[in-house]
């Protein structure tokens, strides 16, 4: 069984979870674009697909720590986001200026984001469904 579901479809399943993830903090943060002091934050998973990739190489023992980057902080999640992965990181942007209300959110930063991480999570998908028909096609024999 363990031959069905490999490193590629690990790597897959751990990158919808994140993008899903992500989808929810950026739909967060859009949703609080007028409440006044709110902080825009994004979701880091790249160190979580790393590791899949590495658990299957023998690489990893235990998860690594995500970087930041400059003008980056971590922060708490939001209650509304299950959020139980050690190395994936939420991040605050601390060198975006606030508005006037001290609301950091910039709508169109965002909405980019979340077209850019629902192509992501599409490609996850569609990636994920053509190893499926291929283990259907195997198992069937047919094309």
């Amino acid at each position: 069984m363990s031959d069905l579901f490999d490193e590629t479809t690990s790597l897959l399943s751990a990158g919808v979870w994140c993008a899903e993830r992500r989808h929810n903090i950026i739909a967060h943060n859009i949703a609080n674009v007028d409440t006044p002091g709110f902080r825009a934050v994004d979701f880091k998973f790249e160190n979580l697909l790393k590791d899949v990739m590495a658990t299957y190489n023998g690489r990893v023992k235990q998860p690594s720590c995500p970087t930041l980057i400059r003008g980056e902080r971590a922060v708490a999640a939001p209650s509304h986001v299950n959020y139980d992965r050690a190395n994936a990181l939420l991040v605050e942007d601390i060198g975006r200026q606030p508005r006037v209300d001290g609301n950091t959110v910039d709508i169109e930063s965002q909405m980019t984001k979340l077209s850019s991480n629902a192509i992501l999570h599409n490609s996850f998908i569609q990636l994920l469904n053509n190893k499926f028909q291929l283990l259907k096609i195997a198992i069937n024999g047919k094309v």
